[in-house]
């Protein structure tokens, strides 16, 4: 990817983070994939959040949804449902009414 400058591709990088993550990387290695990326849209949050929280890396997960919070991106509800499964995991009870609490205020609703 590098060679080709594929290195900048969202898309790519997207499904490299994905595989990476799913395939059980470290933390370190998707965060240097993750801040390569140089314009990080709500979709590739996405991505890395619900990757990190099925990954059994939960604490990251709830990392990077704070940074998209605080980088003016709205989360979807796949966002929302794997920030949730995060702080299950982590027992975090507090996070995860925060969390709720974020969700209904955006109008997501259960069905």
């Amino acid at each position: 990817m590098v060679v080709t400058g594929q290195h900048r591709s969202t898309t790519l990088l997207t499904k490299l983070l994905t595989l990476s993550c799913m395939a059980g990387c470290t933390s370190a290695y998707a965060h240097q994939l993750f801040v390569s990326v140089p314009c990080k849209d709500a979709f590739l949050y996405t991505t890395v959040i619900r990757a990190m929280a099925k990954s059994n890396l939960p604490e990251d997960a709830l990392h990077s949804y704070s940074l998209m919070l605080g980088s003016g991106l709205a989360p979807s509800s796949f966002t929302l449902t794997a920030s949730i499964k995060a702080c299950a995991d982590l027992a975090m009870l507090f996070v995860g009414r925060a969390v709720h609490s974020h969700a209904v205020t955006r109008g997501f609703r259960s069905d």
